[in-house]
């Protein structure tokens, strides 16, 4: 209800990721993508359970069919989800930090932090 925002909708979009874990070690992770809708007074939704899948967004929309904005923000999502599934699923947490530190890309790496930077990763 909160993020459809009935009567209103978004003005831009955004991702949210909730994961729900029990004390038997059981989990549940949903990824939410929210987007505008300039057609109706509500934010549109794609509600995405993971049940075996690797959870990987880099703020671009996977599920809901819109325009993107043309530019640098894009150009680095797409560069790094690109980079990030040509890697094979890891398995520890060591494959995961390798993953983050994949610096390959010319420009935009999958974890942004130089100082120079157009696109930061926070």
């Amino acid at each position: 209800r909160i993020l459809s925002d009935d009567g209103l909708g978004t003005g831009n979009g955004f991702s949210v990721n909730m994961v729900w874990s029990d004390a038997w070690g059981g989990r549940q992770m949903y990824n939410i993508e929210v987007a505008p809708d300039h057609k109706t007074d509500r934010s549109q939704l794609n509600i995405h359970k993971y049940d075996k899948e690797v959870l990987v967004h880099c703020n671009l929309y996977q599920r809901i069919k819109i325009k993107e904005v043309v530019g640098p923000l894009v150009d680095s999502s797409v560069v790094r989800l690109g980079t990030i599934k040509a890697h094979a699923v890891p398995q520890n947490r060591q494959e995961v930090k390798d993953l983050l530190s994949d610096t390959s890309a010319d420009v935009f790496q999958v974890f942004q932090e130089k100082k120079d930077a157009v696109i930061n990763t926070i």
